[in-house]
This record gives C-alpha cells, structure tokens and sequence, in this order.
C-alpha cells in the first residue's frame, strides 16, 4: 500500500504495518516458523538481506 503526500511524494505509511503482519502472522511467519528453535535466527537471515543489522533489533520486537 502506497500513500501519495499533498505534495504528490509518496508516503510508506502503510507498509510498516503490511510488512510487521506480513512477518508476524503472514506468509513470511511461515518462512520463519515462529515458536520453533531457532525462529529469532531465521528471521534474523531472513530480514538482514533487507534490512542489514536493524534485522537483530526488528526480529527482537517481533519474536
């Protein structure tokens, strides 16, 4: 979901929330196989070819 600002720039309020679902309960918790051993390290690999090391911080906030 795309936003469009006043001024016609785009605005990524909505896919903050998009991506934390997406990875939380979506699709992407099925990668991560959240509750298993080693769910903090998957989501970690996963999401430091995104994100880089705030991966660590956002899988943390998520698990």
């Amino acid at each position: 979901m795309i936003h469009v600002a006043s001024e016609g720039r785009r605005s990524s309020r909505g896919n903050a929330q998009t991506l934390r679902r997406y990875w939380s309960t979506g699709p992407g918790a099925a990668k991560l196989r959240w509750g298993t051993p080693g769910d903090w390290k998957r989501c970690t690999r996963q999401l430091s070819k995104y994100m880089g090391a705030r991966a660590k911080g956002y899988c943390q906030r998520l698990h």
